[in-house]
C-alpha cells in the first residue's frame, strides 16, 4: 500500500478512495494484511506506525472527511480479482461471507475501489491545460507528457517507445521526445496530439485516456521567461580579465545561453553545448542566461561587490525559438532529460572526458511552470535528489516566480490603492498574498529534498523607486511579491534560505469590479 502510484505494479494495482479518518483506515488495512510498500515521502501526513489522532484534523490528504487516494499492489491477479469481487458484493448490499476476514470493516472507509483507470490516468490539471492551450492556439496541436509505468524488465522498457509510437499513430499524433532514466525509475514521452484528440481527455474517452501502459497524462513541462524587449541600460563597466583563470571551475549554471563576450562576462564564463547550441539562441535574446551568469559572478551590480575570479561553467538548457519573444526550454524536448544529460556531461562525460570534473555547485533557476508542488515530489525533483546524492553535488534551486494575479481585499479602486500610505499598503498586500497562497506555491523542482531552495527577498541596491511607479513594501526584508512559497516534501520548510532578489514594482487593474 503506497501513497504514490509509481510504486505499484500496473497490472495488479488497485485504487482505494478513502473517505474516513486515515489513521483508522490504516488500522483496518493492517487487519486484512495490507502493508506499506514504502514510508510516505510525498508530503502527506501518513507515517505508518506514527499516525496519531492529530492527523485526523488535517485538511487535504489527511482529512477525516475529504478524499484520499491510496494505491495497493496485490501479490497475484487472483488476489486482485477476489478483492474486487468482495467490494462488488459489499456495495450491492449483500451479506458478507463468513471467511471475509475484516474486509467489510475496511470497506466502510471507502467511497470506491477500482483498478487503475482513465480517472487516475488523466489528472484534472491536464484537462484545464488542454482547454487553455486550445483557447489560446485553436489551430495548433497540443503537447502533453505521458508518464509510463516503469517496468523492472529491460525488455518491457525497451518496447515502451514502440508502444507510444503505435499509440500516437492510432490517434494521428507524434512522439517528439522520449526518455528513460533508470536511476529514478522514470520513463516518459513528449507527444503532440490533434486538438480533437486532446479534447477527448476531458471526457476520459479515447485511446490515450484508456492506454493501459500509460500511468499519467500531464501538461508539457516547460519553462518560459517573461517576454520583454531588450533595453539599453547604462552598464557598470568592470575591467575584463586580461587572461582566463586557469583553475578548473567549481560552479556551474544550467540556464539560458549567455552572451559570452558581454563586457561583464568576457573571460569569465566557459560554455559547454550539450543539447542547446548557439544557433538556437540569437544573441539579442540571450537575456536570462546572461543575467544569471552576471548575478553569480558579480552579484548586484549596484552593490560593487568583487567578482568571483574563477570561471563559471555554463551548460545552456534554454533556447530562443524563431518567432518567439522569450527564451524557453526547447518545445520539442523533455527538460528533465536535458538536465540529466547536462549534469552527466559535467561529471562523467557523454562518450568523452567530463566537461566539469571539479564542479560541486550547480545553479538551477529553471522550473516547470505547469507543475506547482502539491503533494508528491515531481520526477524533476527526484532527479536532482538522485544527482546530488550520486555525485556529491549541491544544487541551488529557485522557488520559481509566481506571476498570478491576486485580489486586493481593502480597496475599491486603483486610485485608492495608489493613494494609500506605504505601510497600510504593505499590510494589505501581504494579507492578500496569504489568502491566495493556494495558487502561489513552489514550482517543481523546488521541492527537491537534497537541493538548497532559495527564495527572493524584496531588496536590492538600485536606489530610490522610479517616479511614477509603486513599490509594494515600505520596509526591506519582506519576501518578494513574486517568489513562490510553501511547504515541501513531508511538510519541510521551503525555501531553506532567502536572498536579495530585486524589488518588484506593482501595477493594479480592475477585473470584474475587483482590484487585482
Amino acid at each position: 500500500m503506497s501513497t504514490r502510484p509509481s510504486e505499484v505494479s500496473p497490472d495488479r494495482a488497485l485504487v482505494f478512495e478513502v473517505i474516513g479518518p486515515v489513521a483508522k483506515f490504516i488500522t483496518a488495512a493492517r487487519q486484512v494484511g495490507l502493508e506499506w510498500l514504502t514510508e510516505a515521502q510525498d508530503g502527506s501526513p501518513f507515517r505508518g506506525e506514527d499516525v496519531d489522532e492529530e492527523d485526523e484534523d488535517v485538511e487535504g490528504d489527511g482529512s477525516a472527511v475529504g478524499e484520499t487516494l491510496l494505491y495497493v499492489t496485490m501479490p497475484t491477479i487472483g488476489g486482485l480479482q477476489r478483492v474486487l469481487a468482495l467490494w462488488n458484493r459489499y456495495i450491492a448490499g449483500r451479506p458478507k461471507p463468513t471467511d471475509d476476514g475484516n474486509w467489510w470493516a475496511l470497506f466502510g472507509y471507502l467511497s470506491d475501489l477500482r483498478t487503475w483507470s482513465a480517472r487516475d490516468r488523466v489528472d484534472p490539471i491536464s484537462q484545464a491545460y488542454v482547454n487553455r492551450m486550445l483557447e489560446r492556439y485553436p489551430d495548433r496541436p497540443v503537447r502533453l507528457e505521458l508518464d509510463l509505468w516503469f517496468r523492472e524488465s529491460s525488455e518491457l522498457r525497451e518496447s515502451a517507445e514502440a508502444y507510444v509510437e503505435a499509440l500516437m499513430d492510432s490517434v494521428g499524433g507524434e512522439v517528439l521526445d522520449f526518455a528513460t532514466i533508470e536511476p529514478i525509475c522514470y520513463q516518459a514521452a513528449l507527444v503532440e496530439l490533434p486538438g480533437n484528440r486532446a479534447r477527448q481527455l476531458g471526457s476520459l474517452r479515447g485511446p490515450l485516456a484508456n492506454a493501459d501502459k500509460v500511468m499519467r497524462v500531464r501538461p508539457q513541462s516547460l519553462y518560459t521567461t517573461d517576454p520583454r524587449n531588450p533595453i539599453d541600460n547604462p552598464i557598470d563597466i568592470r575591467p575584463i580579465p586580461t587572461a582566463v583563470d586557469e583553475r578548473e571551475p567549481v560552479a556551474a549554471l544550467l540556464d539560458g545561453y549567455p552572451v559570452q563576450n558581454h563586457v561583464l562576462l568576457a573571460n569569465r564564463v566557459d560554455i559547454e553545448e550539450v543539447d542547446v547550441t548557439g544557433a538556437m539562441s540569437p544573441v539579442r535574446r540571450r537575456q536570462h542566461g546572461t543575467a544569471m551568469a552576471s548575478l553569480i559572478i558579480h552579484g548586484d551590480l549596484a552593490s560593487e561587490q568583487d567578482p568571483i575570479p574563477r570561471l563559471l561553467k555554463v551548460v545552456p538548457i534554454l533556447a530562443a525559438p524563431q518567432g518567439a519573444n522569450e527564451e524557453c526550454t526547447p518545445p520539442n524536448k523533455l527538460p528533465i532529460l536535458m538536465v540529466y544529460r547536462a549534469v552527466t556531461a559535467l561529471v562523467e562525460g557523454l562518450g568523452g572526458e567530463p566537461l566539469g570534473r571539479r564542479v560541486v555547485v550547480i545553479n538551477h533557476s529553471i522550473c516547470d511552470q505547469e507543475a506547482p508542488f502539491v503533494r508528491g515530489a515531481s520526477p524533476w525533483a527526484k532527479l536532482l535528489d538522485y544527482l546530488a546524492h550520486r555525485y556529491d553535488l549541491l544544487f541551488v534551486v529557485s522557488t520559481g516566480n509566481c506571476n498570478a494575479q491576486f485580489h486586493l481585499d481593502s480597496y475599491e479602486s486603483c486610485e485608492e490603492f495608489e493613494d494609500a500610505a506605504e505601510l497600510e499598503r504593505q499590510v494589505v498586500i501581504l494579507r492578500s498574498i496569504e489568502k491566495a497562497k493556494g495558487t502561489r506555491s513552489l514550482l517543481s523542482p523546488a521541492e527537491s529534498v537534497n537541493a538548497l531552495t532559495v527564495g527572493a527577498v524584496h531588496e536590492d541596491a538600485a536606489g530610490d523607486c522610479p517616479i511614477g511607479h509603486i513599490e509594494p513594501f515600505a520596509a526591506a526584508g519582506v519576501t518578494n511579491i513574486g517568489s513562490g512559497l510553501g511547504l515541501g516534501v513531508n511538510r519541510a520548510i521551503k525555501p531553506e534560505v532567502v536572498e536579495a532578489g530585486g524589488r518588484q514594482l506593482v501595477r493594479t487593474q480592475t477585473i470584474d469590479g475587483v482590484i487585482c
